[in-house]
Protein backbone atom coordinates (compact mmCIF):
# COMPACT_ATOMS: atom_id res chain seq x y z
CA UNK A 1 0.00 0.00 0.00
CA UNK A 2 2.83 2.39 0.92
CA UNK A 3 4.54 1.61 -2.48
CA UNK A 4 1.23 2.10 -4.51
CA UNK A 5 0.36 5.44 -2.59
CA UNK A 6 3.77 6.66 -3.43
CA UNK A 7 3.66 5.80 -6.70
CA UNK A 8 0.21 7.98 -6.78
CA UNK A 9 2.09 11.20 -4.60
CA UNK A 10 5.25 10.79 -7.59
CA UNK A 11 2.75 10.81 -10.51
CA UNK A 12 0.71 13.64 -9.31
CA UNK A 13 3.13 15.97 -9.27
CA UNK A 14 4.19 15.23 -12.95
CA UNK A 15 0.52 15.33 -13.95
CA UNK A 16 0.02 18.81 -12.35
CA UNK A 17 3.30 20.10 -13.89
CA UNK A 18 1.60 18.95 -17.22
CA UNK A 19 -1.68 21.14 -15.97
CA UNK A 20 0.55 24.16 -15.92
CA UNK A 21 1.61 24.06 -19.43
CA UNK A 22 -2.54 23.20 -20.19
CA UNK A 23 -3.45 26.22 -18.29
CA UNK A 24 -1.09 28.48 -20.38
CA UNK A 25 -2.49 26.57 -23.47
CA UNK A 26 -6.06 27.43 -22.42
CA UNK A 27 -4.91 31.00 -22.18
CA UNK A 28 -3.66 31.21 -25.72
CA UNK A 29 -6.17 30.15 -27.26
CA UNK A 30 -9.47 29.71 -25.42
CA UNK A 31 -11.48 27.83 -27.94
CA UNK A 32 -9.44 24.71 -28.01
CA UNK A 33 -10.86 22.01 -25.81
CA UNK A 34 -7.79 19.94 -25.52
CA UNK A 35 -6.41 21.68 -22.99
CA UNK A 36 -9.25 21.46 -20.91
CA UNK A 37 -10.12 17.61 -21.54
CA UNK A 38 -6.76 17.25 -20.29
CA UNK A 39 -6.69 18.99 -17.10
CA UNK A 40 -10.56 17.36 -16.51
CA UNK A 41 -8.76 14.10 -17.05
CA UNK A 42 -5.70 15.37 -14.39
CA UNK A 43 -8.29 16.42 -11.82
CA UNK A 44 -10.20 13.22 -12.38
CA UNK A 45 -7.43 10.91 -11.88
CA UNK A 46 -6.48 12.91 -8.66
CA UNK A 47 -9.75 12.52 -7.39
CA UNK A 48 -10.13 8.55 -8.04
CA UNK A 49 -6.72 7.64 -6.57
CA UNK A 50 -7.47 10.19 -3.86
CA UNK A 51 -10.48 8.34 -2.53
CA UNK A 52 -8.50 5.04 -2.83
CA UNK A 53 -6.09 6.09 -0.20
CA UNK A 54 -8.30 7.85 2.01
CA UNK A 55 -6.76 11.42 1.02
CA UNK A 56 -10.17 13.07 1.74
CA UNK A 57 -8.70 16.65 1.43
CA UNK A 58 -6.93 16.35 -1.89
CA UNK A 59 -10.70 14.84 -3.06
CA UNK A 60 -12.26 17.56 -1.77
CA UNK A 61 -9.77 19.69 -3.65
CA UNK A 62 -9.72 17.72 -7.03
CA UNK A 63 -13.61 17.12 -7.01
CA UNK A 64 -14.36 21.27 -6.72
CA UNK A 65 -11.48 21.16 -9.51
CA UNK A 66 -13.20 18.71 -11.86
CA UNK A 67 -16.75 20.87 -11.65
CA UNK A 68 -15.06 23.87 -12.90
CA UNK A 69 -13.72 22.36 -15.63
CA UNK A 70 -16.54 20.59 -16.18
CA UNK A 71 -18.51 24.18 -16.80
CA UNK A 72 -15.56 25.27 -18.92
CA UNK A 73 -15.72 21.86 -21.32
CA UNK A 74 -19.71 22.62 -21.38
CA UNK A 75 -19.12 26.30 -22.06
CA UNK A 76 -21.74 27.09 -19.19
CA UNK A 77 -18.14 29.22 -17.87
CA UNK A 78 -15.14 30.76 -20.16
CA UNK A 79 -11.80 30.50 -19.86
CA UNK A 80 -10.65 34.24 -18.58
CA UNK A 81 -8.07 35.85 -16.45
CA UNK A 82 -9.60 34.74 -13.16
CA UNK A 83 -10.15 31.56 -13.74
CA UNK A 84 -6.52 31.15 -15.34
CA UNK A 85 -5.56 32.64 -12.09
CA UNK A 86 -7.77 30.38 -10.32
CA UNK A 87 -6.28 26.87 -12.29
CA UNK A 88 -2.81 27.60 -11.24
CA UNK A 89 -3.92 28.05 -7.92
CA UNK A 90 -5.67 24.87 -7.82
CA UNK A 91 -2.55 23.34 -9.17
CA UNK A 92 -0.73 24.63 -6.78
CA UNK A 93 -3.16 23.80 -3.70
CA UNK A 94 -2.92 20.13 -4.72
CA UNK A 95 0.64 19.85 -5.02
CA UNK A 96 0.77 21.27 -0.94
CA UNK A 97 -1.30 18.81 -0.18
CA UNK A 98 0.64 16.20 -2.00
CA UNK A 99 3.49 17.30 -0.68
CA UNK A 100 2.09 17.04 3.06
CA UNK A 101 1.02 13.55 2.04
CA UNK A 102 4.15 12.28 1.70
CA UNK A 103 5.58 13.74 4.66
CA UNK A 104 3.21 13.00 7.13
CA UNK A 105 -0.04 10.93 8.07
CA UNK A 106 -2.24 12.94 7.56
CA UNK A 107 -3.24 16.27 5.96
CA UNK A 108 -3.85 19.30 8.09
CA UNK A 109 -4.11 21.87 6.10
CA UNK A 110 -7.39 23.78 5.30
CA UNK A 111 -8.35 24.39 1.72
CA UNK A 112 -11.66 25.35 2.37
CA UNK A 113 -11.85 28.77 0.61
CA UNK A 114 -10.41 27.23 -2.55
CA UNK A 115 -12.93 25.17 -2.45
CA UNK A 116 -15.38 27.77 -2.02
CA UNK A 117 -13.50 30.01 -4.76
CA UNK A 118 -13.59 26.76 -7.50
CA UNK A 119 -17.44 26.62 -6.61
CA UNK A 120 -18.23 30.53 -6.58
CA UNK A 121 -16.60 31.64 -9.77
CA UNK A 122 -18.93 33.46 -12.06
CA UNK A 123 -18.89 32.79 -15.77
CA UNK A 124 -18.70 35.64 -17.65
CA UNK A 125 -20.93 36.64 -20.52
CA UNK A 126 -18.89 36.49 -23.66
CA UNK A 127 -16.55 33.79 -25.03
CA UNK A 128 -12.99 34.79 -25.35
CA UNK A 129 -11.02 34.87 -28.31
CA UNK A 130 -7.92 33.43 -28.94
CA UNK A 131 -5.05 35.88 -28.62
CA UNK A 132 -4.36 36.32 -31.93
CA UNK A 133 -7.36 37.08 -33.09
CA UNK A 134 -7.61 39.81 -30.72
CA UNK A 135 -4.15 41.31 -31.39
CA UNK A 136 -5.12 43.69 -34.16
CA UNK A 137 -7.76 45.28 -31.50
CA UNK A 138 -5.39 46.30 -29.37
CA UNK A 139 -4.93 49.99 -29.52
CA UNK A 140 -1.24 51.62 -28.85
CA UNK A 141 -1.70 53.81 -26.49
CA UNK A 142 -1.06 53.48 -23.34
CA UNK A 143 -3.96 52.62 -20.27
CA UNK A 144 -3.78 56.21 -17.54
CA UNK A 145 -4.80 54.53 -14.73
CA UNK A 146 -6.16 56.99 -11.82
CA UNK A 147 -5.46 55.20 -8.41
CA UNK A 148 -7.12 55.78 -5.29
CA UNK A 149 -5.88 55.00 -1.80
CA UNK A 150 -6.58 52.01 -1.67
CA UNK A 151 -5.21 50.88 -5.12
CA UNK A 152 -2.32 52.59 -3.99
CA UNK A 153 -2.00 50.32 -1.58
CA UNK A 154 -2.50 47.13 -3.71
CA UNK A 155 0.14 48.66 -5.86
CA UNK A 156 2.30 48.79 -3.83
CA UNK A 157 1.91 45.05 -2.24
CA UNK A 158 2.15 44.23 -5.70
CA UNK A 159 5.61 45.48 -6.33
CA UNK A 160 7.05 44.51 -2.80
CA UNK A 161 5.75 40.91 -3.47
CA UNK A 162 7.27 41.16 -7.13
CA UNK A 163 10.79 42.08 -5.95
CA UNK A 164 10.18 38.95 -3.35
CA UNK A 165 9.64 36.42 -6.49
CA UNK A 166 12.17 38.14 -8.38
CA UNK A 167 14.76 37.38 -5.61
CA UNK A 168 13.80 33.86 -5.29
CA UNK A 169 13.98 33.66 -9.32
CA UNK A 170 17.74 34.86 -8.82
CA UNK A 171 18.46 31.96 -6.51
CA UNK A 172 16.21 29.61 -8.41
CA UNK A 173 18.29 30.51 -11.58
CA UNK A 174 21.51 30.00 -9.88
CA UNK A 175 20.21 26.34 -8.96
CA UNK A 176 18.96 25.79 -12.23
CA UNK A 177 22.11 26.52 -13.86
CA UNK A 178 23.49 23.51 -11.95
CA UNK A 179 20.38 21.46 -12.44
CA UNK A 180 19.38 22.21 -15.80
CA UNK A 181 16.65 19.20 -16.04
CA UNK A 182 14.97 20.23 -12.60
CA UNK A 183 11.33 20.40 -13.84
CA UNK A 184 10.04 21.27 -10.32
CA UNK A 185 12.81 24.42 -10.10
CA UNK A 186 11.20 25.83 -14.00
CA UNK A 187 7.49 25.38 -12.48
CA UNK A 188 8.45 27.65 -10.16
CA UNK A 189 10.19 30.34 -11.43
CA UNK A 190 6.73 29.92 -14.36
CA UNK A 191 5.02 30.56 -11.56
CA UNK A 192 6.43 33.67 -9.95
CA UNK A 193 6.86 35.38 -14.07
CA UNK A 194 2.91 33.89 -14.43
CA UNK A 195 2.13 35.85 -11.05
CA UNK A 196 3.44 39.58 -12.13
CA UNK A 197 2.74 38.65 -15.60
CA UNK A 198 -1.17 38.27 -14.39
CA UNK A 199 -1.35 41.82 -12.20
CA UNK A 200 1.06 44.13 -14.69
CA UNK A 201 -1.93 43.41 -17.17
CA UNK A 202 -4.46 44.71 -14.36
CA UNK A 203 -2.56 47.52 -14.10
CA UNK A 204 -1.61 48.48 -17.53
CA UNK A 205 2.05 48.01 -17.20
CA UNK A 206 2.25 46.41 -20.99
CA UNK A 207 6.06 46.91 -21.70
CA UNK A 208 6.53 44.91 -17.87
CA UNK A 209 3.51 42.54 -19.19
CA UNK A 210 5.17 41.67 -22.35
CA UNK A 211 8.73 41.29 -20.96
CA UNK A 212 7.08 37.91 -18.63
CA UNK A 213 4.64 36.75 -21.46
CA UNK A 214 7.74 36.05 -23.43
CA UNK A 215 9.92 34.90 -20.23
CA UNK A 216 6.81 32.91 -19.54
CA UNK A 217 7.07 31.10 -23.15
CA UNK A 218 10.44 29.96 -22.94
CA UNK A 219 10.35 28.61 -19.95
CA UNK A 220 7.42 26.43 -21.00
CA UNK A 221 9.83 25.47 -23.74
CA UNK A 222 12.18 24.29 -21.39
CA UNK A 223 9.71 22.23 -19.20
CA UNK A 224 8.59 20.45 -22.01
CA UNK A 225 11.99 19.96 -23.83
CA UNK A 226 11.67 21.83 -27.03
CA UNK A 227 14.92 23.94 -25.78
CA UNK A 228 17.95 22.98 -23.37
CA UNK A 229 19.33 25.28 -20.96
CA UNK A 230 22.53 27.17 -22.42
CA UNK A 231 24.76 29.40 -21.66
CA UNK A 232 22.91 31.88 -24.24
CA UNK A 233 19.11 31.38 -22.44
CA UNK A 234 20.79 31.34 -19.01
CA UNK A 235 22.13 34.84 -19.66
CA UNK A 236 18.62 35.89 -21.20
CA UNK A 237 16.80 35.30 -18.00
CA UNK A 238 19.69 36.86 -15.98
CA UNK A 239 18.66 39.86 -18.19
CA UNK A 240 14.49 39.94 -17.09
Amino acid sequence: MFDTLQEFLTKSQDSLDQMDLDVIALEQNPLDPSALSSMFAIMHSIKAAARVHGLSSIESVAHAGEGLLDKLRSGTHSPNEEITRLLLDLADGIREQVELAATSDNEEADYSKLISRLKLTSAPTEVAQPVDSVVEEVEDEPVVIELDDEMKEVLKDFLQESYENLDRVDSELIELEEQPNNREMLSSIFRSMHTIKGTCGFFGFDKLEKVTHIGENLLVKLRDGEYSMTEEIANGCWRW
